[in-house]
């Protein structure tokens, strides 16, 4: 699998893991917490497997942006939490910056 699927596929599993744990901080129940966890476990071994190909900095730098970027768009979606036009600016500017570092490779 390409380097940078991976990695936005693992974003988007620690978005998932970042859900649970909004749930759990929200309504109690240690069932959100350890599915929390356990999805964020299996986001970081799809995290890992990047490394082995990608630079560390730049690959924390993407997982991040993706994950930032997922979040903004699902607390808005689900959670119904302020959207801004500095938002907006910001997932194009976290997206141009995916796109800069993945062409400096």
């Amino acid at each position: 699998m390409p380097t940078l699927v991976t990695l936005l596929l693992s974003g988007l599993i620690l978005t998932a893991g970042d859900i649970f744990m909004k749930y759990w901080a929200t309504h109690g129940g240690s069932n959100y917490y350890i599915a929390g966890l356990t999805i964020y476990l299996v986001g970081l071994m799809f995290f890992v497997e990047t490394l082995k190909q990608e630079n560390v900095a730049i690959a924390s730098a993407i997982l991040v942006m993706v994950n930032i970027i997922s979040l903004i768009i699902i607390g808005w979606f689900f959670f119904h939490e302020p959207y801004s036009h500095t938002k907006l600016g910001g997932i194009i500017l976290a997206l141009l910056a995916i796109l800069l570092l993945e062409l400096g490779n």
